[in-house]
């Protein structure tokens, strides 16, 4: 009987004992923690979407006041002069900008705009369109006039998509050495467009194993972002509209049941206007109790036929495979092949032996390399010697007489080399 038979029938009835107990208790475990972990799934899907877009938002905003209060930006703000500011100040503004917008590449545009709301520097990710229009100006404008806050966040369609955009008021005194509590006038805005692309992939490729749906929408029910396509036509159904906005917004999660197929909802309010929704359809948890009662009876009895198989398989893997990979490795090296490729790093007994194995190698290569160095090489100078100058010049004039060239020899030597052996020794002699 074969090493790998034996280690099975071996390890089979050791294992078969605890397998129908654990099959025995499964079904009661696992129950029970069934709805609790759908529950679990869909708060942590929900907090990790507030918590990818928090995080975005704060790193915006402590960015853009970063970008609106370096020294560029509050000169160019603070200069009426149309020669100095668009001539001599906003080529160094617009290198200044594109170096922000080339380390956040997640920031599809960076903006200065005048008061009135017309921009009036921008660098913006390649295939982005230039100004905003009118309607959009001054609509913009009107807001931030409105209101006194040092920075706004919005969240404005860009294209087909939404993005985050914070205006950051430029407001700097009337006068150079004002006082801080002197007259501040606002000089512009700095704008700046944030993609949502990073809160997108974050919950598109959860870290953790989440059933059912997950969606961002605005609150009038359009839908910006939506991981599985459960809404076809982009808006969600009124009801669920209804449902999402009954939610108070200081309480993180709302758990409630929708529609007729008996959907369990979670929502919760993301600043600044979105709603993260994630649903789970009724099927999703008892079609598996259902089936859990059935699956389990017939995975133990399965498993006991399957575990032969598996050990098999185990040893194979963890054993077999890899004496045999030692066995590939010996013949290759007597066949000369000194450093061959052997795919066993553990750190048991085989990975030891696969390591000696690789340094044997090593070594003989080592020793043949020192061979052939000692046979083709001069040993005080580490040059070629005759035989392989005889055997090089042999290719070359081989090459020549293909290609109907003619080749040259270069000899070098030294005159009345004998003196210096006799008169200062053959060790200077070596050495010159």
């Amino acid at each position: 009987m074969r090493l790998q038979a034996k280690l099975a029938l071996a390890l089979v009835p050791l294992v078969a004992g605890p397998v129908l107990a654990l099959g025995w208790l499964s079904y009661d475990a696992l129950r029970d923690d069934m709805h609790h972990e759908a529950l679990d799934g869909m708060d942590a899907a929900l907090r990790l979407a507030d918590h990818s877009l928090h995080g975005l938002l704060g790193a915006a905003k402590a960015n853009i006041e970063i970008f609106a209060t370096s020294e560029m930006v509050e000169r160019y703000a603070r200069t009426a002069d149309e020669y100095e500011r668009y001539y001599l100040l906003q080529p160094a503004l617009l290198q200044l900008l594109y170096s922000y917008r080339e380390a956040y590449p997640e920031y599809l545009a960076i903006r200065f705009l005048l008061p009135d709301g017309t921009e009036d520097a921008a660098v913006q990710a390649p295939g982005r369109g230039g100004d905003v229009e009118a309607d959009g100006r001054d609509s913009v404008a009107s807001a931030l006039a409105s209101d006194p806050s040092l920075l706004n966040v919005f969240l404005q369609q860009d294209g087909d998509d939404f993005a985050l955009v914070l205006y950051r008021r430029v407001a700097l005194p009337r006068h150079y050495g004002t006082p801080a509590d002197g007259d501040y006038i606002t000089r512009g805005y700095l704008a700046l467009t944030v993609s949502l692309e990073s809160v997108q992939a974050a919950i598109t490729d959860l870290p953790f194993h989440f059933g059912g749906h997950l969606i961002l929408a605005l609150p009038d029910g359009r839908i910006l972002f939506d991981a599985a396509g459960s809404f076809e036509k982009g808006v969600l159904p009124p009801t669920l509209v209804a449902l999402m906005q009954a939610g108070a917004r200081d309480e993180p999660i709302q758990h409630k049941y929708w529609g007729e197929q008996g959907w369990l909802v979670g929502s919760r309010y993301l600043e600044p206007g979105l709603y993260a929704i994630a649903g789970l359809p009724d099927g999703s948890l008892s079609g598996p109790l259902r089936s859990l009662a059935l699956s389990t009876l017939a995975l133990t009895a399965l498993s006991l036929l399957l575990l032969g198989v598996v050990l098999l398989g185990s040893l194979r893997r963890l054993l077999l495979r890899p004496l045999e990979s030692l066995r590939e490795a010996a013949d290759r090296i007597g066949a000369g092949d000194l450093r061959p490729l052997i795919p066993i790093h553990s750190q048991d007994e085989l990975g030891t032996v696969a390591a000696a194995v690789r340094d044997m190698g090593h070594r003989l290569a080592h020793y043949r390399d020192e061979v052939e160095r000692m046979a083709f090489h001069d040993q005080l100078t580490g040059l070629p010697n005759r035989v392989l100058i005889r055997e090089l010049l042999g290719r070359e004039l081989e090459r020549a007489r293909a290609a109907g060239r003619a080749a040259a020899v270069l000899f070098v030597d030294l005159d009345n080399f004998k003196q210096i052996n006799d008169a200062l020794g053959h060790a200077a002699g070596d050495e010159l």
